[in-house]
C-alpha cells in the first residue's frame, strides 16, 4: 500500500514537471518570435519593412543589428497611439526616424548617431503616434519624404 502511494506522488511530480517545461518552451517560442516582413510604401517609395509589434521585438529594435540595406526598415507598431520615447541605445549605425499617425507622416528625425551603452539623447515624436519606421541614416532626404505623405501596407 506505502509502495502505491509513492508511485502516485512521483507520478504527480513528473506530470507537474513535464506541464511547467511545456509552459516555459512555449513562453520562450513566444518571446522568440521573429518579426513578419510586409512592403509598404510612403510617399513614391517602396520600402521591405520588419514589424516590431510585440513588446519584446519593439524593445530590441535594431539593437545590435551591423546594417539594413538601402530599402529596408523596421516598422514599430502600437496598440493605440501615445508618444513614445526612442533612443539609439547599442546601435552600430545612424538612422532616421519617421514618425506615422493614421497613416500619415507626421515628422521625423534625420540622421541619429548610435549611443553606444549610455545614450545621453531621447527621440519623442511631435504627437501621438501609431507606428514609427526606423531607416538608414539619409532615406528620408534621398526619397524626399515629408510631414502629409500616406503611407500604405501591401
Amino acid at each position: 500500500m506505502a509502495d502505491n502511494f509513492w508511485i502516485k506522488k512521483i507520478w504527480f511530480l513528473v506530470i507537474i514537471i513535464v506541464v511547467v517545461l511545456v509552459i516555459l518552451i512555449i513562453g520562450w517560442q513566444l518571446s522568440a518570435r521573429q518579426p513578419e516582413k510586409k512592403v509598404l510604401i510612403i510617399g513614391q517609395t517602396e520600402i521591405a519593412v520588419e514589424i516590431a509589434d510585440s513588446v519584446s521585438l519593439r524593445a530590441q529594435g535594431l539593437s545590435g543589428r551591423k546594417f539594413l540595406a538601402e530599402n529596408q526598415g523596421l516598422l514599430f507598431v502600437f496598440p493605440q497611439p501615445l508618444r513614445p520615447v526612442f533612443w539609439m541605445k547599442n546601435m552600430l549605425f545612424p538612422i532616421d526616424i519617421i514618425w506615422l499617425k493614421d497613416n500619415r507622416v507626421v515628422g521625423d528625425e534625420k540622421n541619429l548617431p548610435p549611443a553606444g551603452e549610455n545614450p545621453q539623447f531621447l527621440y519623442r515624436p511631435p504627437e501621438e503616434i501609431d507606428m514609427v519606421l526606423e531607416v538608414k541614416a539619409g532615406w528620408v532626404d534621398e526619397h524626399d519624404i515629408k510631414v502629409g505623405d500616406e503611407m500604405i501596407i501591401k
